[in-house]
């Protein structure tokens, strides 16, 4: 697992109001095989930590009795909000909190959702795990939804691309488990896909970077390694570059 440093930081502030125009965001395999790795019944509560425009809990709630949505930025959360009352679904809750400290009693979730949201936990990472475990009830489960590095040979690259765009962590399929089993969970699993086809190019539009650090990025992977590309599967035709991602969903369970 590694920590990049970067020149910029995360501002959800910008970026809210253009998260859902990006590629990943909307890719319907995603959201069918989180489907399948939830196993919902519909008697479920959920908790969707880090829903940021409310994704999840939008794909989730007609499988499920109750969502819980919660984010910390204000920003996030308006979009997430303005989105749901243009649909009027009255079995989601947003609140505003923090995934370190959350405001719920023991025991009182079937189920913790956290997509894309780990590897912004850079102080409160294994408090924020903790709190997932205490708020499940027994038997309850977790899902965590990361991209990941191809492989542990791709690692560095891989830190290397994101210290441009952002603080955070990097994460392999194994160092996820290791997480969830350091705070108590157990009966483990990881799946991981790609999802194909993704456009680097759209990715960057919508991140708010400086210019020299979307030049930077773009540059990383056009001057790649032969074994990064192929990795990838990177296409590039009239300065749009096309790679398929690796993403990683691990379950556990508490008991």
């Amino acid at each position: 697992m590694e920590w990049t440093e970067t020149m910029t930081n995360t501002s959800w502030a910008n970026r809210a109001a253009v998260y859902d125009r990006l590629q990943w965001v909307n890719h319907k395999l995603y959201y069918d095989i989180l489907l399948e790795e939830l196993r919902l019944t519909g008697a479920e509560t959920v908790l969707d930590v880090g829903t940021g425009t409310g994704r999840i809990a939008e794909c989730i709630q007609p499988y499920c009795k109750k969502v819980v949505a919660l984010d910390k930025s204000r920003e996030m959360l308006g979009v997430a909000n303005n989105n749901f009352a243009e649909r009027a679904q009255r079995n989601v809750y947003f609140q505003r909190a923090s995934v370190a400290y959350l405001p719920f009693r023991n025991e009182c979730f079937d189920v913790v959702v956290a997509r894309m949201v780990l590897h912004h936990l850079l102080e409160d990472l294994h408090s924020g795990v903790r709190e997932c475990l205490r708020v499940l009830r027994a038997g309850g489960r977790i899902i965590v939804a990361e991209g990941v590095p191809p492989n542990h040979r791709l690692e560095d690259d891989f830190v290397e691309i994101f210290k441009w765009k952002e603080r955070r962590l990097t994460f392999l399929e194994e160092d996820i488990m290791a997480i969830l089993a350091d705070a108590g969970f157990q009966r483990i699993n990881v799946r991981t896909f790609f999802m194909d086809g993704i456009s680097v190019n759209n990715w960057l539009e919508d991140a708010r970077l400086p210019e020299v650090a979307k030049s930077k990025i773009m540059e990383l992977h056009r001057n790649a390694s032969p074994y990064f590309k192929k990795a990838y599967r990177l296409k590039e035709a009239n300065g749009e570059i096309v790679i398929d991602m690796k993403h990683a969903i691990v379950t556990a369970e508490k008991y």
